[in-house]
């Protein structure tokens, strides 16, 4: 049972588990209502009884107070005296009232009876106490006559047997009415009995089946979230112990870290809402196994080029420092470079101061020989200053190249 109960979905089953309630409830009900049904018909044929038996003592009742009243009505109209004749009619009065109620509970009681025995006996009783009634009127008219003794004879002797028949009659009624609701009550006790032992033994039967289907389901659902728990418990393990840590060292700059991926699949054999769970999480798992592929991948790429890297720093650095070399050999050179060209700048300029010292001095030579052709003696002197200093000029120019 608990594997065809796991074959199906969480709806089903719980649809299964309120359907068997429902059904529980329903068969208890209708147990209940038809056992209540056959209870209340006991109960109102024991209540039915009960009435009749009632209606069959109040006209029996009636009856004793009519034949009483009918006896003081006799002793009333025998005494002869003032008062008597007021005393005799109020007896009167209360024996009509008497029999009047007899034969309206009699009435009644027939409208109550199904049973013909009893019906047979009750049309006795009336025939009997319609004769009684007919020799009470008869001792009634000879008292109104004014022969007491007859009416004494009436009352005391000729309804004798009429009297007996409605005593007899009453007896065996009430003893029958009595019977019959003493049948009644033990037939409703019987049946109230009966109700509560059906309803005991169809609460003994479904309600354990009914335990056992909500064990069942509630055990099977209890298995299926605990794995599901499980399931998910591990996979953020895996997460917090592996994954945060190994990102959080890449984050740091250590590419060495490499995460472990355990692909043991979880069994599932369940086809209800929480395998549907179940191999939701293993989705989620092959996702998260990827991401695991993908870091290790990633982290190895990574320490590939930092060694290649370095290896390419390495020798940028050896040439640089080659280069640094070399530069300081070239700004040696070039210093001695411009120390040279500064000498012959210097050189230059003296040329260019001579040369100008020369022109001033040929101009002087040519203002002296046409301004004093006679001074012959300057003009030698002069002539041999230039001269000198030509020969400077030329000497300069030499030193200069």
């Amino acid at each position: 049972m608990a594997g065809w109960i796991g074959s199906l979905t969480l709806r089903a089953r719980l649809f299964i588990l309120g359907a068997c309630a429902a059904a529980a409830v329903l068969v208890l009900t209708i147990v209940t209502i038809v056992l209540m049904g056959g209870i209340n018909s006991k109960i109102s044929s024991a209540s039915t009884a009960r009435h009749q038996a009632q209606l069959i003592d109040g006209a029996y009742q009636a009856w004793l107070t009519n034949d009483g009243q009918n006896n003081a009505y006799v002793a009333a109209i025998a005494l002869h005296s003032k008062g008597s004749a007021a005393l005799a009619q109020g007896a009167w009065q209360n024996a009509v009232a008497g029999y009047n109620t007899a034969r309206t509970d009699l009435i009644k009681l027939r409208a109550t009876l199904t049973s013909p025995a009893e019906l047979a006996q009750l049309s006795k009783l009336q025939q009997a106490l319609a004769g009684y009634n007919s020799l009470s009127v008869a001792m009634h008219n000879a008292g109104q006559a004014g022969n007491a003794a007859r009416a004494n004879t009436i009352q005391s002797a000729d309804n004798t047997a009429v009297s007996n028949a409605l005593v007899s009659g009453f007896t065996k009624g009430t003893t029958m009415l009595g019977r019959s609701e003493t049948s009644s009550q033990a037939s409703a006790m019987s049946s109230a009995n009966s109700a509560t032992t059906i309803v005991l033994i169809v609460a003994v039967v479904a309600l354990p089946l009914l335990l056992l289907i909500v064990i069942t389901t509630i055990r099977s659902i209890v298995r299926g979230v605990k794995r599901v728990d499980e399931r998910i418990t591990s996979l953020s393990e895996d997460v917090e112990h592996q994954l945060k840590p190994g990102i959080e060292a890449l984050a740091g700059g250590d590419f060495t870290v490499r995460l472990q991926v355990d692909r043991t699949a979880a069994q599932i054999d369940r086809d209800d809402e929480l395998g549907e769970i179940l191999r939701r999480a293993e989705q989620m798992s092959e996702a998260i196994f990827a991401c695991y592929d993908s870091y290790n991948q990633g982290a190895e790429r990574l320490r590939d080029t930092l060694q290649r890297v370095s290896g390419s720093a390495g020798q940028v650095l050896a040439a640089s420092t080659q280069m640094a070399a070399t530069s300081d050999e070239s700004g040696r050179a070039t210093g001695e470079i411009a120390q040279a060209i500064g000498g012959i700048a210097q050189g230059a300029e003296r040329q260019v101061m001579i040369v100008e010292e020369a022109r001033r001095a040929a101009a002087e030579v040519e203002r002296a020989v046409n301004e004093t052709a006679s001074t012959a003696e300057q003009t030698a002197a002069v002539a041999h200053d230039a001269r000198e200093v030509a020969q400077q000029g030329v000497s300069a120019a030499e030193q200069a190249t």
